[in-house]
């Protein structure tokens, strides 16, 4: 004979048999096997084992349970960085950048007059259609640069003590006729 499952059993005896035991089928744990139906809270609320938990924190549970409100953040929490503070220029402060853009600052200069970064700076002048002036090589700095170069200084320093890029003081040097080291560090082979 085969076995035939509760559901079933029910089914066959029929509605006017009455309720079936179904209580064997329901795991005996409490109310984490067979939790509350939605909406429904559960019957006893989970044990907490203050012992296991960091006291400071068990601390701050116990305040907002008796307050309901939240401590407040420490300055300078590390789970959330500081925004930045934005600096919008006004329309008098922009037309006064343009003017000293004009009259010869650099963008360096004026993002610092300023409290702006050298970007913003730029981002500005191409707004406002102000062309963008190179910097100026002048024969000084090339004899400064071939100075430096006959000492032994790279491109990179160069570029660094005149503020401008590497690649520029490289090419100034070709066009004044240096020929010069290969790139990267020198390797000290001994014999």
């Amino acid at each position: 004979m085969r076995s035939i499952g509760p559901a079933r059993r029910c089914r066959e005896r029929g509605p006017q048999a009455g309720p079936v035991d179904l209580g064997f089928m329901v795991g005996q744990r409490g109310h984490y096997s067979n939790p509350s139906p939605p909406g429904v809270r559960a019957k006893r609320p989970p044990v907490v084992r203050a012992e296991l938990l960091d006291p400071d924190l068990w601390e701050a549970i116990e305040n907002l349970a008796r307050t309901g409100t939240t401590p407040a953040r420490p300055r300078g929490h590390p789970s959330r960085p500081r925004k930045q503070d934005q600096r919008r220029l006004s329309a008098g402060e922009a037309s006064q950048l343009i003017a000293q853009y004009q009259a010869g600052a650099t963008t360096l200069e004026l993002a610092k007059a300023h409290g702006i970064h050298r970007t913003t700076v730029l981002a500005l002048l191409e707004r406002n259609q102000v062309s963008r002036r190179g910097r100026v090589w002048t024969p000084d700095l090339t004899e400064r640069a071939l100075r430096l170069n006959a000492q032994g200084r790279s491109c990179a320093t160069i570029a660094h003590q005149f503020e401008v890029n590497p690649e520029t003081v490289r090419q100034r040097l070709l066009r004044a006729g240096v020929t010069l080291r290969p790139r990267g560090r020198r390797s000290s082979v001994r014999s």
